[in-house]
C-alpha cells in the first residue's frame, strides 16, 4: 500500500484514502476510498470504491476479542449484476489457525477469479449461478476440515476444457472428502462424476492420499 490515510476515531465516522492498493498476486488498484466507523474494536468499510465502476458495499474487520487471538471479516460486494458476500473466523488453536468459512454467491462472472489470483485476463471464463462454501477446521491439517460446498456453474471455458452446465457438491467430514455430484453437461453429452479423497494431514501430502472417482456418461 502506499500513501495511506485512515483516522480512527471511535467517537466520529471517517474515511478511508490509499493512493496506491496491489496484492501480492499483482492485482492493483488506485485511489482507493471509502467511508468508515470504528467502535469497540470494530473496524467498518462502507461504500469502498475500488475503481470507477467497482464498489464494495461494507468490509467488517472485527478485533473486538484480538486478546483471545481471535478475528474475524466480513465481505459484501457486488460483483456486476450479482454478489458475493461472506465472513471468515480465525482463532490461534494447536500452533496453528482455526478457521471458520462462509461464502454465498450469486450471478457472478468466472472470469473474477482471474482477476485477484494474478491469471490471464481471459484465462477463465463462464459465470457463476450459486455457489455456497461452508468450511471449518485447522487451515495446515486438511484432515480437520468439515463443510460442504454446492457450485453451479455455465458457459465455463478454461483453454482447451468447455462445457455448458456443471453441478457440484462436495463435503469433507472425518477426514474423507466426498464429491457427492459432479454432472457436466455440453450439448447433448453428459458426463457423472463421483468420489472420495483421504484428507492428508499435511497441505504437502495432498495427491498421495488414497483417492476413488467414478465416471459415467453418454455420449450423443
Amino acid at each position: 500500500m502506499e500513501h495511506v490515510d485512515l483516522d480512527l476515531d471511535p467517537r466520529n465516522p471517517g474515511q478511508l484514502k490509499i493512493d496506491k492498493l496491489q496484492l501480492v498476486g499483482g492485482q492493483m488498484w488506485l485511489n482507493v476510498a471509502a467511508q468508515t466507523s470504528y467502535t469497540n474494536k470494530i473496524l467498518i468499510l462502507r461504500d469502498v470504491a475500488i475503481s470507477n465502476d467497482e464498489r464494495i458495499r461494507e468490509l467488517r474487520v472485527d478485533a473486538s476479542r484480538i486478546a483471545e487471538r481471535k478475528l474475524a471479516f466480513s465481505l459484501d460486494y457486488p460483483v456486476g449484476a450479482g454478489t458475493l458476500s461472506g465472513s471468515f473466523a480465525l482463532n490461534e488453536a494447536q500452533s496453528s489457525l482455526n478457521t471458520d468459512l462462509h461464502l454465498r454467491a450469486e450471478n457472478i462472472p468466472l472470469g473474477v477469479i482471474n482477476k485477484y489470483a494474478a491469471l490471464p485476463e481471459d484465462f477463465i471464463r463462464g459465470h457463476i449461478e450459486k455457489l455456497d462454501v461452508d468450511l471449518s477446521g485447522l487451515i495446515s491439517s486438511p484432515r480437520t476440515w468439515q463443510g460442504k460446498l454446492i457450485a453451479q456453474i455455465s458457459n465455463f471455458q478454461q483453454r482447451g476444457t468447455t462445457f455448458d452446465r456443471g453441478i457440484f457438491q462436495i463435503s469433507a467430514a472425518n477426514g474423507t472428502a466426498v464429491l457427492q455430484t459432479g454432472d457436466i453437461l455440453q450439448g447433448e453429452n453428459e458426463s457423472h462424476l463421483r468420489g472420495t479423497v483421504e484428507l492428508p494431514a499435511t497441505f504437502k501430502d495432498f495427491g498421495r492420499t488414497p483417492t476413488t472417482l467414478e465416471i459415467a456418461g453418454t455420449a450423443a
